[in-house]
């Protein structure tokens, strides 16, 4: 005969076991409080500029394995406020179009486009157009007054510090997206991420507005540019940081 202890103990783990997963804690993750900036989708250094030999080095996202045979692959760049281009037949690229793009007005888009034979099996191939723009990005990034250790002095008093109850919890992050001007102010402030708390939300917009003026961005002949920026709080982690482009090209 099967004993009806051996029965009823297993089934009233098995009744119990969502009451204690009630009591177990969810996993602590640290709060980071951060100021990043948010780069343009297609954007290099002046040093990747000058070390690049093919398309691929220009954009990462290059579909370079879609081409059977380029028919043209022409680079345009602005000097001095001309538009000018120069055209070869290969994804290598010539010494006239690195100097192109190296001499390329401060701050002004460079762009790229390839005419080509798909790589396929089809016995027709028609021509197929791939482009992209770039910028290159400036030689001093826009900074706060004092660097660094006064920009997270600033975030910790009127960020840190004013938040209430504030927990998103794993893989949750609250961001506000704003600009740096080319006079340094401080520009359009936007929630670009809640964090699903109004009275927060608008310490974290506050925190931005408040801000005092920035040294803007510049490249080494004196061109004034600006700069996207985010204060990203929660956890450092979450999926959203993926969406903001916090690394350059």
């Amino acid at each position: 005969m099967t004993n009806a202890k051996s029965i009823l103990t297993p089934l009233f783990v098995f009744l119990m076991l969502p009451l204690w997963s009630l009591d177990t804690d969810p996993p602590t993750v640290p709060t980071t409080y951060e100021v990043k900036q948010v780069y343009r989708p297609l954007s290099i250094s002046k040093a990747k500029l000058h070390s690049a030999d093919k398309l691929s080095d220009l954009n990462k996202h290059y579909k370079a394995d879609w081409v059977k045979e380029y028919k043209s692959v022409t680079i345009v760049a602005c000097i001095d406020g001309v538009k000018k281009e120069i055209t070869s037949k290969s994804s290598s690229l010539t010494q006239d179009q690195k100097d192109l793009m190296s001499e390329a007005d401060a701050g002004t888009d460079i762009s790229v486009s390839a005419f080509y034979l798909p790589n396929n099996n089809l016995k027709s191939n028609d021509i197929h157009e791939m482009g992209f723009e770039f910028m290159v990005n400036p030689e001093v990034d826009a900074s706060f007054p004092g660097g660094e250790t006064q920009l997270n002095a600033y975030i910790k008093e009127n960020v840190e510090d004013k938040l209430e109850d504030f927990n998103l919890g794993q893989y949750q992050l609250a961001v506000v997206k704003f600009t740096v001007g080319k006079d340094g102010s401080v520009q359009s402030p936007s929630i670009f991420a809640s964090s699903e708390d109004d009275k927060n939300d608008k310490v974290l917009l506050k925190a931005i507005e408040d801000m005092p003026k920035w040294e803007p961005a510049r490249y080494t002949d004196g061109t004034l540019i600006t700069q996207e920026y985010a204060l990203t709080v929660g956890d450092a982690t979450s999926c959203t940081a993926n969406l903001l482009n916090l690394e350059e090209n």
